[in-house]
């Protein structure tokens, strides 16, 4: 792929639908490459049919069936209805698919494929696993190995009733030969996990590293997680290990467009105190609409910064994060900014309101933030309502906190070993002072 089709392709994975359709007009306008024009073409009339499609009336998405039936183009239509919401009313349908037919009938791998997405999925057609299935062995028959892995997403699945894991595993094998991305990131998932084999992490990372080096921007994401997660077994497995290869990966990853590649590049320049970068990278993934963005990137505005004008820039992040994205976790330390006079002025009563409000909505931080005022506040009773729910999902905090209602006996009966098993699974956590208290327990100091 040249350099301008890269380009186009790498708007289009931004989700930036109509510079991307601009780059590839641009292409065919100017392009002597008969293939790349095809190409752009190909791309630029998907982009116009995906948008028609959930969008538009029924008359015009009729309309655009027949520009297909005319252009012999269908199974670009068929992958836009696939991705897109069709309306009721829209007329073409049979035609489109009798066109998709013909084209499998004369050995497109791409009508096959398209023609088992939409059985598997019910959309045009009666959802029918099976024929979904006899369309994607057809392609894979014919050596294409995104029907070879479609085929064995079908006959992995323990609730398909013909399910077949060997013959599954026989398909992604020989997709991964044919050096199909998605392949080779699935068999160097199961060689790192084990699954119907020895676990090998040096063949494992070796296929990841092949699958991320083609452009997959998930298998770099989870190769760097996985470095996080297990640096020594990785080590040892792979001496000649290197972090930077894995950086190469991510930042690639990051250009393309991956969110969770941005907030783990975040992640590590503010682990390395290269502030600067890790907010070129937050503010990159919120922008992208990552979840967790908002909260880390809020993070260096109101803990590590220390200017008013830097406070203000965390507490914005948040609130907006809060009210517009709904995400209980920042409602959570919003809630705390207001308790404690971070950043805004100290208000109680919008910082109960945010905590109480993320608690609803599950969040364990919350749910021992909440607790934890009321303790203070001597509502031992609606405390432990609140510490109870925290401890079940697991919270640190919140564990810790009930582990010290145990030993005291403030609201309950003093029970020492429910207090121990508390703290125990504080202490799993990483909570130091949970681990202080064991040790002291043990030695009858408390």
């Amino acid at each position: 792929m040249n350099e301008e089709l890269m380009k186009a392709q790498q708007l289009f994975n931004k989700g930036r639908y109509d510079d991307s359709l601009e780059a590839y007009r641009t292409i065919m306008d100017h392009s002597s490459d008969e293939e790349s024009i095809r190409m752009a073409a190909s791309m630029a009339f998907y982009i116009r049919i995906s948008k028609l499609t959930g969008l538009y009336e029924p008359d015009e998405m009729a309309e655009y069936m027949a520009l297909c039936l005319q252009l012999e183009e269908p199974l670009f239509l068929l992958r836009a209805v696939l991705h897109f919401p069709v309306k009721e009313g829209v007329t073409g349908i049979p035609e489109t698919l009798d066109a998709a037919r013909k084209l499998s009938d004369e050995g497109s791998t791409l009508a096959m494929m398209l023609l088992g997405q939409l059985y598997g999925s019910g959309k045009l057609v009666e959802k029918d696993e099976k024929k979904a299935l006899e369309w994607f062995e057809k392609g894979a028959g014919l050596g294409d190995p995104v029907c070879m892995m479609k085929a064995a997403g079908i006959l992995d699945d323990a609730d398909f009733e013909e399910n077949d894991p060997g013959k599954a595993a026989a398909y992604q094998k020989r997709a991964a030969e044919l050096g199909f991305p998605d392949a080779l990131y699935s068999e160097g998932r199961d060689a790192f996990d084990g699954k119907g084999q020895e676990k090998d992490i040096r063949k494992a990372y070796e296929l990841m590293d092949r699958a991320a080096g083609s452009g997959l921007t998930e298998a770099a994401v989870d190769m760097w997680r996985q470095y996080l997660d297990y640096p020594d077994e990785i080590g040892a497995a792979i001496p000649d290990f290197s972090e930077g290869r894995l950086l190469d990966h991510l930042k690639l990853a990051a250009y393309e467009g991956n969110d969770d590649a941005m907030l783990e590049l975040g992640r590590y320049y503010c682990e390395q105190k290269q502030f600067s970068l890790a907010e070129k990278y937050y503010k990159e993934a919120m922008d992208a609409g990552n979840y967790d963005a908002p909260l880390e990137l809020s993070s260096i505005y109101l803990v590590i910064k220390k200017s008013e004008k830097d406070h203000k820039k965390g507490i914005a992040i948040l609130t907006k994060a809060a009210r517009d994205d709904d995400n209980p976790e920042a409602m959570a330390v919003l809630g705390s900014c207001y308790l404690q006079g971070l950043g805004v002025r100290m208000n109680r009563k919008q910082g109960m309101k945010w905590l109480r409000k993320s608690a609803d909505l599950g969040c364990p931080t919350a749910l021992s933030s909440l607790g934890s005022v009321l303790l203070d506040e001597g509502k031992v009773k609606e405390s432990l309502k609140y510490l109870k729910k925290a401890a079940d999902m697991g919270d640190p905090e919140g564990l810790f906190l009930l582990g010290g209602l145990y030993l005291d006996g403030a609201g309950v009966e003093k029970n020492r070993e429910t207090a121990a098993f508390y703290f125990r699974r504080a202490a799993l956590q990483g909570m130091d002072k949970a681990r202080e208290i064991l040790g002291r327990m043990t030695l009858g100091e408390i």
